[in-house]
């Protein structure tokens, strides 16, 4: 019963999150039925409306204008742009015409050789010239992303090499006696420095989402974070996008009473194109590039440490690699060429056992050149005499005092070592030791020798 009991659950969950997740934006977009605005059935309509027509790739056919039973001559048609109508895809067209007051309108097109009504409204007995609320943008951002080839047209909703994205910030606006879902949105995207214009219409959708990516749960659609890559499936726009180029944004709404009022439209603002690459390996752009060198022989870069020029009290020191892996506490700034000691460098060079105390150590700095080409370098040592031996900067006369004393000292110690061998070899019978009054030689005893002093 247990077993079965996890089963159902499990399939339940299964079946709750594929549910759940969201639907892909770009599969399965059909093209929207023709219809118009101001809706069907709509009274109280200002005179001074337009009327938008939104269908598929292209203008309806047989347009007919119905007024109180009379056909109205239609204006010439502008076309506003493509995009979206709730998530079928639309061409959006409007009929600048005045109505009369207190009328009926009838809009009908020809379906396969049928009349098919489209909109039916009455207007009002007057208008008025409230203005609408423009939306207000607060950021506009661009990617151009480059494709693998082998991703083209291969089912991910990827249909270029290279495709754009847009994601806009903004503040929603509105237009006076119009229902949100009959709001027409004419998003238009231009470069800054020329004429070029693309444009995205869109109604019947609560916000432009234009670049979203699944959450961690992957059961909703949230905007895409600062550093990360928009998802193809579910954006819903992809401008042409030139790289590194900046473009301004702009949205203009369309509504009922849309001829007596001002232009509602946003703000502008502008942003440059941010350009990523989804080969594969390639760093994702928000992902720093990987330093794979050891920690203790990387180059360390001057980026990685505080310089004087940027308001610090005191210059950090640069790390540095050690060949023998001895970090030397305390060390001491390198010394100029002069202070290298001839007899360290021999020392390294000979084989010594960098550890040892007294021996050299060999220092090579992060940025130095090659370890063929680094100096040998050896710390200050203590010698007991108040002086640094191999590098330091004091002065030399206590080592030359020393060398001295050891010049007199060796000849001393190699004529004592003389006199007891031969002491040893001509009397090994003898009781007398060193420094005794028989003396050397054989000399009668009682013969007054000096002693030897050490």
């Amino acid at each position: 019963m247990r077993i079965s009991l996890v089963a159902v659950v499990g399939t339940s969950l299964v079946f709750v999150a594929s549910w759940s997740r969201p639907t892909q934006a770009c599969s399965g977009r059909s093209s929207a039925a023709p219809t118009a605005f101001p809706a069907s059935g709509a009274a109280n309509v200002s005179p001074y409306t337009s009327i938008i027509i939104a269908a598929g790739a292209s203008l309806p056919s047989g347009l007919t204008l119905d007024a109180g039973g009379q056909t109205v001559t239609l204006p010439s048609i502008l076309t506003l742009g493509s995009g979206l109508l709730g998530s079928s895809i639309a061409t959006f067209y409007r009929l600048p015409l005045y109505l009369a007051t207190s009328t009926s309108y009838t809009l009908s097109a020809l379906d396969n050789g049928t009349s098919r009504e489209l909109t039916h409204f009455t207007t009002a007995a007057g208008y008025d010239k409230a203005p609408g609320q423009a939306p207000v943008i607060d950021r506009l951002r661009l990617w151009r992303v480059r494709y693998p080839v082998e991703q083209v047209a291969a089912g991910g909703c990827v249909f270029d090499e290279y495709e754009g994205y847009i994601d806009v910030d903004y503040q929603d606006g509105s237009v006076p006696n119009t229902p949100a879902n009959e709001i027409v949105t004419v998003l238009s995207l231009q470069t800054k420095t020329g004429s070029s214009t693309q444009k995205f219409v869109f109604a019947g959708l609560s916000h432009f989402d234009g670049a979203q990516v699944q959450n961690a749960m992957g059961s909703a659609l949230v905007d895409v974070p600062d550093g990360g890559f928009p998802s193809p499936v579910y954006a819903l726009w992809k401008p042409t996008l030139e790289p590194d180029r900046e473009y301004c944004v702009s949205m203009t709404l369309y509504g009922r009473n849309d001829q007596a009022m001002p232009q509602v439209t946003s703000n502008n603002v502008c942003a440059t194109v941010t350009n990523l690459d989804a080969l594969p390996g390639i760093n994702d752009a928000a992902a720093p590039p990987v330093d794979t060198a050891p920690p203790d022989t990387r180059v360390v870069k001057d980026s990685e440490f505080p310089s004087l020029d940027a308001g610090t009290d005191e210059p950090s020191t640069p790390p540095v690699s050690l060949d023998a892996s001895l970090v030397l506490p305390d060390a001491s700034p390198t010394q100029p060429d002069a202070a290298i000691a001839p007899a360290a460098d021999t020392a390294v060079a000979q084989g010594a056992d960098a550890t040892q105390p007294g021996d050299a150590v060999a220092v090579v700095l992060a940025d130095a050149p090659p370890a063929s080409d680094a100096r040998v370098v050896s710390p200050p040592k203590k010698n007991g005499c108040g002086c640094n031996l191999g590098g330091g900067e004091k002065s030399t006369a206590p080592v030359v005092l020393w060398a001295a004393l050891l010049l007199l000292w060796a000849p001393s110690r190699r004529r004592r070592a003389r006199w007891r061998l031969r002491n040893t070899i001509d009397y090994p019978n003898s009781t007398l030791g060193p420094g005794s009054s028989e003396g050397i030689d054989g000399e009668a005893a009682g013969r007054p020798e000096a002693p030897l002093r050490y």
